[in-house]
């Protein structure tokens, strides 16, 4: 309006106002004004690659405010901090923070690089994130050891690829029981309890270094050097059914360990070294990447499933990666870039910031070795965050959404491998149910009842449980129709895995402390085996040997120190488990019937492996 010609003249001024709220008034004054327009602006926390532009426009604008000859920069790391951040605040909490840190630095200094330091207050402190520790910024030498070539390509095709070959070619060879050959003592007392108590602590890592995996990835090289083109995952088919082919082939397995004794069978063992082994090598020839290893290996679906329990995981800064990463080098391989370098991607096709657990993640560091931001973190975590629940620390407000997906077919291989606990005691179950020693050792020279036994004490206790859970489940709906609906048997089966685990581990115990320890005279009697018989020319060394064999020290426990180490294994098993159960439970009634199965269970498993 013209105060001058007294009348309202067009212009061009725009008037522009800005709301961080929903205004109604803006949707009345708009109508149908074609010059009035609202733009919705994304909050900052998804629009994150916006932030380093955003903090550049706010330093040079403090710069020219202050009367600084040149405009602050921000170190990398900082600027990974800020990105990591949720900004509930949005626009305005960026931009304070940027002057509060630029404040924090005396007025000569204002002109040097923002540390991550002076942007402290920008964490987006979740809930499960306070029990997580990145080792790579405690430990900065970790990084470098990771970094390096030693850990796994060196150490893999340097060292166990040959030392494997080795292994197998002795159990067949070899003396052909536990007492008199080394392989075999390695293989059932010395690894079988060792990879157990790996699983607390590293999760996966046996995979990244496993020798079967090992001949997969020289096959697969050697199809990639004569120019074979290697096929794309079936990914909808492998997810369907992949995990049932790596149940069904875990029950032959044990069954076939059990009928036909292959702890004390070194041939036997050897074979099913070279049928897992053929089935990594089949699967690397065929498909890129290791196929076998995250869909079909028996052996990586236990690992994947004990792996859930560690202390450590891998993950990445989903904001760095938003923000910063457009190669995605980490998970589809890509040659050297900036600090990352040249790899052929994830091994398991998984990205490390899209992780919900640690099924899919051997620890292999590629994804550390290939990303150019140092967005990835080696985090040591309390046991239980899979879950959404830190079960060794139950602190209120703690608990959060479960991260990991359940499945029916991992809910099968954790029943299975909690009827091999019951499997390995065929003889003690058999006793209890009032068999005599005669009809006993009858049923167990009999390949058909030994057989049937085994697939019996297999699925058992998977069997009773479901049927108490369907039974409870049927008793809520007739008796309880419109009060909470109890949890599903595939999500609440998961608060058995310490048990089962721990199980396992008391079971192997046994082995591991009055086995183990014997591990030197059992070396010089395997190589006993090997000195041919002649004569004079021979027999010195046959006397060293014997020698060896009879006072060469050896580390075993007694019976009363295994069974005491059994009875608190499998103490600590039901406590952990039942603690998880609080969580998955959601302290609904039906969690007592799961509560007393668990006591049952670890009853059994105290009558059949200790006493």
């Amino acid at each position: 309006y013209s105060k001058r010609d007294g009348q309202f003249k067009a212009t061009r001024l725009r008037v522009i106002a800005i709301t961080e709220q929903p205004w109604s008034q803006f949707d009345t004054a708009k109508g149908d004004d074609p010059m009035f327009s609202i733009i919705k602006v994304p909050a900052l926390r998804v629009r994150r690659k916006d932030l380093r532009a955003m903090v550049k426009y706010q330093l040079r604008r403090l710069a020219r405010l202050r009367g600084l000859a040149n405009v602050p920069e921000i170190e990398d790391v900082a600027m990974r901090r800020l990105e990591a951040y949720d900004f509930p605040g949005n626009t305005r909490e960026l931009f304070s923070l940027v002057e509060r840190a630029l404040d924090s630095l005396p007025a000569q200094e204002q002109q040097q690089t923002l540390t991550a330091e002076l942007f402290w207050s920008a964490q987006s402190v979740k809930k499960l994130d306070l029990f997580k520790v990145d080792l790579l910024t405690v430990f900065p030498g970790l990084r470098s050891f990771l970094l390096s070539d030693f850990f796994p390509e060196k150490l893999n095709h340097n060292f166990t690829k040959y030392v494997y070959a080795l292994f197998v070619a002795l159990l067949f060879v070899g003396p052909q029981t536990r007492d008199a050959n080394f392989g075999l003592n390695l293989f059932w007392a010395w690894w079988w309890p060792g990879i157990l108590l790996t699983y607390p602590v590293f999760g996966r890592l046996w995979c990244s270094i496993c020798p079967f995996m090992i001949y997969g990835e020289v096959v697969q090289r050697w199809q990639q050097a004569r120019g074979a083109m290697l096929r794309k995952w079936p990914v909808k088919q492998l997810e369907a059914y992949g995990g049932w082919f790596l149940f069904s082939l875990f029950y032959a397995i044990l069954v076939w360990e059990e009928v036909w004794n292959l702890e004390n069978t070194a041939y036997l063992s050897s074979w099913l070294l070279l049928l897992i082994t053929a089935g990594a090598v089949i699967g690397s020839a065929l498909f890129e990447r290791r196929v076998w290893c995250r869909y079909l290996c028996p052996i990586g679906g236990m690992n994947g499933l004990y792996a859930k329990l560690s202390l450590t995981e891998i993950r990445a800064s989903k904001g760095v990666c938003d923000s910063e990463c457009n190669t995605y080098h980490c998970y589809k391989g890509g040659p050297a870039e900036g600090q990352g370098q040249a790899t052929n991607g994830c091994p398991l096709h998984s990205h490390p910031a899209s992780l919900k657990d640690n099924r899919d993640c051997v620890l292999c560091m590629t994804c550390l070795k290939a990303c150019p931001h140092e967005s990835v973190q080696l985090n040591l975590r309390a046991p239980g965050v899979d879950f959404g629940y830190p079960f060794l620390f139950p602190v209120p407000g703690t608990s959060s959404a479960p991260q990991h997906q359940p499945s029916a077919h991992e809910v099968a291989l954790l029943f299975l491998l909690m009827g091999a606990n019951v499997c390995h005691h065929i003889p003690d179950v058999l006793r209890q149910v009032g068999w005599d020693a005669d009809s006993i050792s009858l049923a167990l020279q009999d390949k058909g009842s030994h057989i049937a036994l085994s697939l019996a004490a297999l699925a058992a206790p998977g069997v009773i449980i479901f049927l108490f859970d369907s039974l409870m489940q049927l008793f809520h709906k007739l008796l309880y129709p419109s009060s909470l609906i109890p949890r599903k048997f595939i999500d609440i089966s998961y608060a058995y895995l310490p048990l089962v685990w721990l199980g396992s581990l008391a079971h192997y115990e046994d082995l591991g402390l009055t086995e183990a320890g014997r591990v030197l005279p059992l070396i010089a009697k395997t190589a006993h085996h090997f000195v041919p018989d002649w004569g004079s020319l021979t027999r010195p060394i046959s006397d060293i040997l014997t020698t060896v064999e009879q006072r060469a020290p050896t580390l075993t426990a007694s019976h009363d120190v295994v069974a005491f180490l059994q009875g608190s294994t499998l103490l600590a098993g039901v406590a952990m488990s039942s603690l998880l159960l609080q969580k998955l439970g959601r302290q609904h009634w039906s969690a007592w019937v799961h509560q007393a199965l668990m006591l049952l269970l670890m009853a059994e498993y105290w009558a059949i492996i200790i006493d």
